[in-house]
């Protein structure tokens, strides 16, 4: 059996973390959690996975909406995501099912049950926004 450690991606999307709960130093129930920092249930079963940006069709089961399946064009455009920023979305995704929209909602099928082993906490330091903005003057 291979010890498994932190896992570290990075791409235009900015730096994505991937950390088992064992080798978290923090009891879960203190850590603060938003859409950049979410624990995730993973079995072997459903690795690997893929990181990737976001194709027409796409759909999940948003956490919080009764197993209700959704596209995630759809989930967007409810959350008035303009398009130009729709293009910079990401998705982690298991066995073609989308486990995270990275940055906005994980998947119903992989939330954090206590009955559930194999827990990771992902988190995403996004990247700086571009300096290439011209400052002007008033």
């Amino acid at each position: 059996e291979k010890p498994i450690g932190t896992v570290q991606i990075e791409g235009s999307f900015g730096k994505l973390t991937l950390e088992p709960v064992s080798k978290i130093d923090t009891p879960i129930q203190s850590i603060k959690y938003d859409h950049y920092q979410e624990l995730i249930a993973l079995k072997d079963a459903d690795l690997p996975l893929t990181l990737r940006t976001l194709r027409e069709g796409d759909y999940f089961y948003p956490i919080g909406m009764q197993r209700k399946k959704k596209k995630v064009g759809k989930f967007l455009r409810d959350r008035k995501v303009p398009l130009h920023e729709k293009e910079k979305v990401w998705v982690m995704e298991s066995k073609n099912r989308i486990v995270w929209v990275i940055g906005f909602r994980i998947d119903e099928r992989f939330k954090m049950l206590p009955s559930r082993e194999n827990v990771w906490t992902f988190s995403l330091k996004k990247k700086r926004q571009s300096l290439d903005k011209k400052m002007t003057r008033d």
